[in-house]
């Protein structure tokens, strides 16, 4: 069963740090991991999220009109 996971919090929470250890985990599990994030939310290299410790993964990047039904399992594909 997948799960989705949402983080929020003030600047400076290590939201995105939080993201990434999670994702690395379950990969190091075997697990699938989907990391998507808003179009307009990038800081400095589109299609990839980047913590300011220097961990980054790939992601999906999601627009406001966007499916993101589709795009998940597009990625999956």
């Amino acid at each position: 069963m997948s799960k989705l996971y949402f983080f929020y919090g003030c600047m400076g929470s290590s939201k995105t740090a939080q993201a990434l250890m999670m994702a690395y985990n379950f990969r190091e599990k075997g697990k699938r991991v989907a990391v998507c994030m808003p179009e307009i939310g990038f800081r400095e290299k589109p299609g990839k999220i980047c913590s300011r410790t220097g961990m980054e993964t790939d992601c999906i990047s999601i627009a406001k009109e966007d499916n993101l039904p589709k795009e998940i399992l597009d990625e999956r594909n």
